[in-house]
């Protein structure tokens, strides 16, 4: 069964790019076939870092009725394997939109495609809002990823309470912890070099500590894929989906459940 994996959480600057490329090298590293979609047009990073080893494809998610069939190109290719893509910040209503106007919930369940949602987390009391907010909209149809990235700075107290906790269990919500990357140096030598993972580990100019750290980055970051079986095994809801309804105004899961 295919998956369309949705990267996003809303905040900006909360490493969706950072997940979505060691999600994408992890399926190169794999030898797991996939395409993969960059729609963040301001700053299409994953496009910029990956797109000398593999197609990363540019799409658009808008409200806008000029663009409603822009990303049609993400469901269309899971049809056939993975998808990987990566969203820009604030785009939620739009993703609504797409979703609730083409009916994707019962599509995916009759061609046999799954969504699912990786929510990454920066431990704010923001961030956990903006979770909170895309379980009210999708969680009882589409399984979501918690992606707590220990690569941010902050106390995570701020996002580990006791609603947190309810929801986890309403939800039955997947929690992986992201690494943290270390070595400031080889983050801004890739960055500037607009380089995957898999080409900084070649590259003559890094020295065995940098390619290590690279290496441990993504051994720890693979470890939490596999922990969680995100990519070995069939994801949940399978076949479960009910058709999908526009939460009432009000509505707030969080509160409720």
């Amino acid at each position: 069964m295919p998956i369309l994996n949705i990267c996003g959480g809303e905040q900006g600057g909360v490493g969706k790019s950072t997940v979505a490329g060691t999600i994408l090298q992890y399926h190169i590293d794999h030898e797991l076939p996939f395409s993969a979609f960059d729609l963040d047009r301001s700053n299409a990073d994953v496009k910029r870092r990956f797109g000398k080893v593999c197609d990363v494809h540019l799409a658009i998610l808008s409200e806008a009725q000029q663009h409603e069939d822009a990303a049609n190109a993400l469901f269309n290719a899971a049809l056939e394997q993975n998808v990987i893509c990566n969203l820009p910040a604030q785009v939620l209503p739009a993703l609504n939109v797409w979703i609730e106007h083409n009916q994707l919930i019962e599509l995916a369940v009759e061609t046999d495609v799954q969504l699912r949602i990786f929510h990454v987390a920066a431990p704010s009391f923001e961030s956990r809002k903006l979770l909170s907010h895309s379980l009210n909209l999708f969680g009882d149809h589409i399984p979501h990823v918690l992606v707590k990235n220990l690569g941010m700075p902050g106390r995570w107290e701020q996002f580990e309470d006791e609603d947190l906790t309810e929801l986890i269990e309403a939800y039955d919500l997947t929690v992986i912890e992201f690494p943290k990357f270390i070595g400031n140096s080889e983050k801004e030598f890739m960055d500037a070099q607009s380089m995957s993972y898999g080409e900084a580990l070649r590259h003559p100019d890094l020295g065995p500590i940098s390619k290590q750290r690279i290496k441990g980055f993504l051994r720890k970051a693979y470890d939490a894929f596999e922990d969680a079986s995100l990519f070995t095994q069939k994801p949940k809801y399978v076949h479960e989906i009910v058709p999908f309804k526009r939460p009432s105004k009000g509505k707030d899961k969080e509160v409720q459940k």
